[in-house]
């Protein structure tokens, strides 16, 4: 295995989990709740991409199956993503990405702003593709990172969810709207 495939463990000296479970053994190890601390704050944000149905409730037979899990990472603080799992969607024919700005146009446009007296304004939307609505139909399982009222339910991703192929462009078109 390549140094550029190899998952890393450890960062900044702290055990880096690749499971909810694994986390949660950590804090308890560690005698904290940091992992679980962090863990809860991004399925308070996340939540929403979900309709949690209650058991037996029956599912249109269109909705496809998609694995989701949860992503741990040390900068320099805790940070986790809930993410779908997109090699298990099809391919899509379309464009899929959603546009970035190059470094040299943002540059263009601050010094253009500098030179004629203009104010410069921006934004961060904190998990963007969470509010828009996703053009694909797919359900998961709820894990353990969804608490014990909610782990093992079935759940129908209603909300764009970082992961899948069609994430980009769902966002693109909600903004051009």
């Amino acid at each position: 295995m390549s140094s550029r495939s190899k998952k890393k463990l450890h960062k900044y000296g702290v055990q880096i989990p690749r499971s909810v479970k694994e986390a949660y053994e950590l804090d308890r190890i560690n005698g904290n709740t940091l992992w679980r601390d962090t863990i809860t704050k991004e399925m308070k944000n996340v939540l929403i991409a979900f309709d949690i149905l209650e058991d037996g409730k029956q599912v249109a037979p269109d909705r496809k199956f998609i694995e989701c899990f949860m992503i741990c990472k040390i900068c320099m603080t805790r940070k986790a993503r809930f993410c779908s799992n997109g090699a298990q969607t099809p391919e899509l024919s379309r464009s899929v990405y959603s546009g970035v700005v190059s470094r040299e146009t943002v540059r263009t446009v601050f010094t253009y702003a500098a030179l004629n007296g203009q104010d410069v304004m921006a934004a961060d939307i904190q998990n963007a593709y969470l509010q828009v609505p996703i053009s694909e139909k797919y359900l998961t399982i709820c894990g353990p990172e969804f608490g014990t009222e909610y782990a093992g339910k079935k759940a129908l991703i209603v909300l764009a969810l970082y992961g899948t192929r069609s994430v980009g462009k769902d966002f693109r078109d909600h903004l051009r709207e």
